[in-house]
């Protein structure tokens, strides 16, 4: 193949390729789903009759979600403060140097 298109217009075409590839293929699988939807037919209010759902109740999301606030403050302290705090034992940079 002999390219007398110059910049890069081949590989805008490849990447465009690839993304029709991707439409079609994510057009097969809606194809496959409406087929299924078809030959299945049960309705919403059948499909969750027979789950049982437990129905005890745990304090453990209710905690961790008010924790969620709380480490989300203490982090930020401790970013600052380790922000604001000189590093020891660092090596001056390049430039730095050049510039003494």
């Amino acid at each position: 193949m002999i390219s007398s298109v110059k910049g890069d217009g081949n590989d805008k075409a490849g990447c465009a390729s690839a993304s029709l590839a991707l439409v079609s293929a994510l057009t097969g699988i809606s194809q496959a789903g409406e087929a299924m939807q078809g030959v299945c037919g049960a309705d919403a209010s059948r499909l969750y009759q027979n789950r049982e759902v437990p129905t005890g109740s745990s304090s453990l999301p209710l905690a961790l979600a008010a924790f969620l606030p709380i480490t989300a403050v203490l982090s930020f302290m401790v970013g600052r403060r380790t922000r604001a705090r000189p590093q020891q034992g660092t090596e001056p940079d390049a430039e730095a140097l050049i510039l003494e």
